[in-house]
């Protein structure tokens, strides 16, 4: 969120920042803003937009400051009562930033997996659970690296767009049944969809990569992986590639601003 204050600034947009480092209270005039951007991608937690500190500030205290009909946008924020009274804009509302986080978020997710291997990813057989924009983003990074890729999925249709795209598949009924002789599973399906069974008969040294928000896919706790290894990788832009999330945030912001 900093880096996009910086690109925002960059292109002449009047930008003030509330708590985006330690110890950072700056006397913000709230009242003026004509836009406020929350967190992103976990906008408010428990009523408290999230900062740098963790202690967090309460949502109540800055929409009380703020003039009716300011632009508020969020991620996945539930309004309450009263709170009509500004528009809100969902960030994922917009395709054009969810297709450039999905591209981020499958390079990072190959990068993670190319550090927790020794072996070359041109060897490795994955296994992708969903065929969403992400799923498929990372499906098309894998499969171009030239690893052996098979996608499983409940939509048929799914299933059918990842064979087009080169991938083998496998219906999310049949895994049970599948040899399950993958090196890698990742998951991007927010649902326990990878129970402690199937994730017992991996083969040692499975990677298990969660890349989908909680609750995640696997069903089973840290303990019972039973020696394979698990990574989880919640907020991938931000993370492993900050500066590409903040252009494409900015770009999201001013697109949906002259609209």
């Amino acid at each position: 969120m900093a880096l996009l204050a910086n690109q925002l600034v960059q292109r002449g947009f009047c930008v003030d920042t509330l708590c985006l480092c330690n110890g950072q209270n700056d006397s913000v005039e709230i009242n003026k803003a004509q836009a406020l951007l929350l967190p992103y991608p976990f906008s408010v937690e428990d009523g408290k937009i999230r900062t740098v500190s963790g202690d967090g500030v309460p949502l109540q205290t800055i929409l009380e400051q703020l003039t009716p009909g300011t632009i508020i946008y969020h991620h996945g924020h539930t309004r309450g009562a009263g709170e009509e009274r500004f528009r809100w804009r969902l960030y994922d509302s917009d395709p054009e930033l969810v297709l450039q986080n999905a591209v981020i978020s499958a390079e990072g997710a190959v990068n993670a997996l190319m550090q927790s291997t020794e072996d070359a990813v041109v060897n490795l057989h994955c296994l992708v659970t969903g065929y969403g924009i992400f799923a498929r983003a990372l499906t098309r990074m894998l499969l171009g690296i030239g690893a052996k890729v098979t996608v499983t999925a409940r939509r048929e249709e799914a299933l059918r767009l990842a064979q087009l795209d080169g991938a083998r598949t496998l219906s999310l009924s049949e895994i049970e049944e599948s040899n399950k002789n993958w090196d890698v599973v990742m998951n991007t399906v927010p649902a326990k969809i990878l129970n402690p069974d199937v994730v017992s008969a991996l083969k040692p040294g499975c990677i298990l990569m969660e890349l989908a928000s909680k609750p995640g896919g696997f069903d089973v706790k840290p303990a019972e992986h039973d020696g394979k290894k698990f990574i989880a990788l919640p907020g991938i832009p931000g993370k492993y590639a900050p500066l590409a999330a903040a252009k494409a945030l900015c770009d999201s912001v001013i697109r949906t601003l002259e609209e």
